[in-house]
């Protein structure tokens, strides 16, 4: 057990080391944190990419403080992660990471701001798929991820472009208002979808009960969905693979 406490403490420098290393590549170093600080330089970082203000609500670096990581910055997948509002999105939260591109290994800056920027557009784009084979009403949510805005794209680009050049969804999730979801209504949106949109991972249908869809107005839907399992009337998952699963 000594042995593991000697070899800890002497490879936490060694990861610090290697942390602002990879900072100091990328032209943000350690003396240009301490001089400036992280806010200063997400700021300006989101002020060259878009034409909102900006304000920091809260960061950390990641690994969090309690992880039970025992050696968190040798390999991180991003080090600082930071919440930001917007001007123009002034009660929506979005996320800014400063973490190692996986391709191109190189430290970057990246956000989601797309999300909110899309999201009037992903709405009506989806539905257009949903209205025509669905009798009932619904909520649609994006599970996006946190890939950076695909090359070529930015503040100006449509959702349909955004697609088009690469933009990835994880899910699409279609909360369903008092119906539980059947397969032989279900499946042949989801296929559709799948042959037009070849960058969604997942689709989900959820049924909830009509007093649980009401809320959807004011709470999350996969809350009220995770929250009470009285409100469940079913689920059904669809993969690019041809999987299904259905959950009664």
């Amino acid at each position: 057990m000594n042995r593991w406490k000697r070899m800890y403490k002497l490879l936490i420098p060694l990861a610090l080391a290697l942390f602002f290393v990879g900072l100091s590549r990328c032209g943000v170093t350690e003396t240009t944190i301490e001089t400036m600080g992280i806010e200063k330089i997400a700021l300006q970082y989101l002020s060259e990419q878009y034409s909102a203000e900006f304000s920091i609500v809260s960061w950390w670096r990641e690994p969090r403080e309690n992880s039970s990581i025992p050696i968190p910055s040798i390999i991180p997948s991003y080090n600082f992660e930071l919440e930001v509002i917007s001007d123009q999105f002034p009660e929506d939260k979005f996320h800014l990471y400063y973490r190692k591109n996986l391709h191109t290994k190189k430290w970057e800056w990246s956000d989601d701001y797309y999300t909110l920027l899309l999201n009037a557009e992903v709405q009506e784009y989806f539905s257009e798929y949903l209205k025509p084979c669905l009798d009932t009403e619904y909520v649609i949510d994006i599970i996006w991820g946190i890939s950076p805005w695909p090359d070529g794209t930015g503040e100006e680009t449509s959702f349909e472009d955004w697609l088009n050049a690469g933009g990835r969804i994880i899910g699409l999730y279609v909360y369903l208002n008092g119906n539980t979801p059947l397969d032989d209504d279900c499946k042949p949106i989801a296929v559709k979808l799948f042959q037009d949109n070849p960058t969604i991972g997942n689709i989900r249908f959820y049924g909830l009960t009509s007093e649980a869809f009401c809320q959807t107005a004011n709470i999350d839907a996969a809350e009220i969905w995770n929250d009470n399992e009285q409100s469940q009337l079913g689920r059904l998952s669809y993969y690019r693979d041809g999987r299904s699963y259905i959950l009664e």
